[in-house]
């Protein structure tokens, strides 16, 4: 890997033996000769966070050095918050993390975060994103660097770390060319390309929420009409619910929006579902249907191997992954369907906060060009 004869790679690793970066572990498996030496991160050097923010819930893991997660904590939360409101409660948890394992602030080396918004990676800030407006061009970096002086902060969109955290953790260990889809409040697109995480120019690849479904649909956030995101998503689906409630489509949506303040959610939905709710059925259907629309563009453009649907909306199960496969199984071409896998992803939740890790772990060592970052 990298071109190096065997003397300086054994003087390199030595060099990083004696600063105490690397640790032995043992004896590889020899070829003939003298047993080849393992070595491994120094899981004492210091430690990782990984920070997931959703728009309605945060996630928060202590993990050493190799990436393994030591304490973890999740709270709801409501990215309508102002910045310093949420991330002071960030920086909380962390504190709390970091004095229940015993440790220090300053041996934290790294923290990963991901953010519910268009990230300009190179700056780690979030641009006009429609779900937290008074995000835009906040320093998230230089928040946490006030309290974790030590730490190298990297920021990026929350798909993009659920996909990082499902090549890491999840089904896509060996896959080179996949998407994950959020499905939420909004709805994103995590794009796996040659096993490196693509962003496109400026951050925002991905951002599959404000493709037009309709043009005579309901205003997005974004300021357009008839996105997939305001067409969709979890605020839609339960939007949709509580009008086929008001117009007598559904006695159970109805008895669950007047015993709800009359609203409804779209876990309610779900609910509804399970319980063989015709008109819930048709919401969930349509909005699988939608994003397999969408999804199949995709599909024809990038040819994925695998697409992984993950968020809160994924717990609707078969009835939302069918609608979904079907619509990208007709609109697709043959040959990029030939062998495509679509399903929910297994690693769920937990894909975020790990991808998050495993972000700052990737950037802790090297100083990359995309990054405007110091050391």
């Amino acid at each position: 890997m990298t071109g190096w004869s065997r003397a300086k790679t054994s003087h390199e690793v030595n060099a990083l033996i004696d600063k105490g970066y690397l640790v032995e572990a043992g004896e590889g498996i020899s070829n003939g000769g003298r047993k080849p030496r393992l070595v491994r991160f120094n899981n004492q050097l210091g430690y990782i966070v990984g920070v997931d923010i959703g728009a309605t819930s945060l996630e928060i893991a202590l993990a050493d050095i190799n990436g393994s997660i030591l304490r973890r904590v999740t709270q709801p939360a409501d990215v309508r918050q102002s910045p310093e409101e949420l991330l002071g409660r960030c920086s909380m948890l962390i504190l709390e993390l970091v004095v229940a394992h015993g440790i220090r602030p300053e041996q934290i080396l790294g923290i990963g975060v991901g953010v519910p918004g268009p990230v300009d990676f190179t700056r780690g800030v979030l641009v006009a994103p429609p779900l937290m407006p008074d995000w835009e061009n906040y320093p998230i970096r230089n928040y946490f660097k006030e309290t974790f002086l030590s730490a190298f902060v990297v920021i990026d969109n929350d798909v993009n770390i659920m996909a990082l955290g499902e090549q890491r953790s999840g089904d896509a260990a060996d896959l080179d060319h996949f998407l994950v889809i959020k499905i939420g409040t909004g709805i994103g697109c995590g794009i796996m390309s040659s096993r490196k995480i693509h962003r496109g120019s400026d951050g925002c690849a991905g951002d599959i929420g404000h493709i037009c479904v309709d043009k005579q649909g309901p205003i997005c956030r974004c300021g357009n009409r008839g996105c997939l995101e305001a067409m969709a998503a979890g605020p839609a689906i339960a939007e949709k619910a509580m009008q086929a409630a008001r117009d007598g489509k559904s006695d159970l949506l109805q008895k669950m929006m007047e015993s709800n303040a009359g609203v409804l959610t779209p876990e309610n939905v779900n609910t509804a579902c399970r319980e063989g709710d015709e008109a819930a059925l048709e919401i969930i259907r349509a909005s699988g249907q939608m994003i397999g629309d969408v999804l199949a563009g995709l599909v024809n453009f990038f040819n994925p191997s695998h697409i992984f649907i993950g968020g809160g909306i994924a717990n609707f199960g078969n009835h939302l992954l069918i609608a979904i496969k079907r619509a990208v199984l007709r609109r697709s071409l043959p040959l990029a369907t030939s062998n495509l896998v679509i399903n929910f992803s297994r690693a769920g939740a937990d894909a975020g906060v790990i991808g998050a890790i495993m972000l700052a772990l990737e950037y802790l060592f090297v100083v990359k060009d995309d990054l405007h970052y110091s050391f």
